[in-house]
């Protein structure tokens, strides 16, 4: 079943030795079944562990920082101020993905079916953007040792730094 609900929600964890994750929202769908969240802006945080947010339709999200993992998949467009994962960071995009400066402490994998725009993309292991269209980054891509940006059009990016390899695709690389 299905309600709808205007206030700050508190999730449950499933580690009883970790503090909630709290998510606000401006408007959310709750299954109360599987617990799966819709919702068209939302503010998680928590003080340990990871983040991982599954929408069901477009989504923003302000600044975040995730003490470990930040995973966010959207089955539309997601559009992100500054994210920050100390562990692996993962945004999915069923249409176009955006954001500010995209910072892991480990792994960083962008993909979005549409298009990827944003300023940064740093990762202490390795970094993958995939766009089904253009990739436009404005600033650094930077990764510790591969570093992959791939794009279905023109791939864009200001400045890149890598340790191993890079592997760069797109119509027009610029």
């Amino acid at each position: 079943s299905k309600r709808l609900v205007r206030r700050r929600l508190r999730q449950p964890c499933a580690s009883s030795s970790s503090p909630p994750a709290r998510y606000s929202s401006s408007l959310v769908a709750i299954n109360t079944r599987d617990r799966s969240l819709a919702a068209a802006t939302i503010s998680p945080t928590t003080v340990s562990g990871g983040i991982y947010i599954r929408a069901l339709s477009n989504i923003t999200a302000p600044n975040i920082t995730a003490p470990g993992e930040l995973q966010f998949i959207a089955d539309h467009a997601l559009a992100l101020a500054d994210v920050n994962a100390t562990g692996a960071l993962g945004l999915s995009a069923g249409g176009d993905l955006t954001f500010g400066n995209a910072t892991s402490g480990a792994n960083a994998i962008l993909s979005a079916t549409g298009a990827i725009s944003g300023t940064t993309l740093a990762a202490t292991g390795s970094a993958s953007a995939t766009a089904g269209h253009a990739l436009t980054l404005t600033g650094n891509a930077t990764a510790s040792t591969a570093l992959t940006l791939a794009a279905g059009d023109d791939l864009t990016v200001a400045d890149i730094s890598f340790g191993t390899a890079v592997n760069l695709s797109g119509h027009t690389i610029t």
